[in-house]
């Protein structure tokens, strides 16, 4: 898909990755430890020598935990993000599903994310893999169609995710396309936690539910009699956004972190979550995948 819409749907779930698990398997998600759910991006080969052969790059894989503190995964959450509904896609989640699998020696739960097209809302669905007509294998995902699913039903969830999610399906009854958008961060806006991760719910209403230039007067208009709307989208807009860059270059630093030297100390996490400089925070991440220190960056 376009990677405007790729790299923007990876920063959502990234940072809402319990949100997504409760929306597409609520159940899984009692089972398991939802702070320690990481989306990231791995490449996968077809050999069995990393290095060999050619690529795959899944868009999102987070390893899964229980909640008694183990040290080994159950299991993996993995997700394919595509503008579009097609149906070869289906084999290429299977294929995925396969292929994690044999990565981290676990059950891996695949879901499908359709921007448009496809089934409406959540759909579990098999692929089979038959020869001469006998099934030999099957593989069980599911998908989240957004464009057919009805708005309505994610503005009234309690996970902050599903109001942006929103932007992208039928508008309520009765609401036109501008009405819809005020819809989805008037909840982002009732929500009371000034939490930085909101910059990425309103950059999602705002990519999919835009305000053309000459429809700013109505827009303007219909915010009279909504303050809240008007100090989010006016005042607070650039400054989650901002806050939310500043998070998420944080929380990329003490990743790279843990990925190279294992568990972070408290000291190391507290200073790093000081830092309030977004120059500061990329000149440290760049100089610690050359090679520095922790001592050197004055992290311990």
């Amino acid at each position: 898909m376009a990677n405007g819409h790729d790299q923007l749907f990876k920063t959502l779930l990234t940072s809402y990755p319990a949100d997504f698990l409760s929306l597409v398997h609520p159940d899984l998600l009692t089972r398991v430890d939802p702070k320690r759910i990481r989306f990231e991006s791995i490449e996968l080969y077809l050999d069995t020598v990393p290095g060999a052969g050619r690529p795959r790059r899944p868009d999102l894989v987070a390893e899964l935990y229980t909640r008694d503190n183990t040290q080994r995964p159950v299991g993996c959450l993995h997700v394919e993000i595509e503008n579009r509904f097609r149906q070869r896609t289906r084999s290429r989640l299977a294929a995925y599903n396969q292929l994690i699998s044999l990565r981290y020696g676990v059950p891996v739960a695949t879901v499908g994310l359709f921007l448009r097209g496809g089934p409406a809302g959540i759909e579990i669905a098999m692929h089979q893999e038959q020869l001469f007509g006998e099934i030999l294998a099957r593989i069980v995902y599911r998908t989240l169609g957004l464009s057919a699913a009805e708005a309505v039903n994610y503005l009234d969830r309690s996970e902050p995710l599903a109001w942006a999610l929103a932007a992208l399906m039928r508008p309520p009854p009765g609401m036109n396309r501008l009405e819809h958008r005020i819809a989805c961060l008037a909840r982002v806006a009732n929500n009371p936690d000034h939490d930085p991760r909101k910059a990425h719910l309103i950059d999602c209403v705002d990519a999919y539910l835009p305000v053309a230039v000459d429809e700013r007067d109505a827009y303007e208009k219909l915010l009279q009699d909504i303050e809240e709307v008007r100090e989010l989208t006016l005042t607070w807009s650039e400054s989650f956004r901002e806050e939310g860059r500043i998070a998420g270059k944080r929380e990329t630093l003490l990743h790279q972190v843990e990925r190279r030297l294992g568990d972070v100390t408290t000291h190391t996490k507290r200073r790093v979550e000081s830092i309030e400089d977004s120059s500061e925070l990329d000149r440290m991440l760049d100089a610690f995948l050359d090679g520095a220190s922790l001592d050197e960056l004055g992290l311990i």
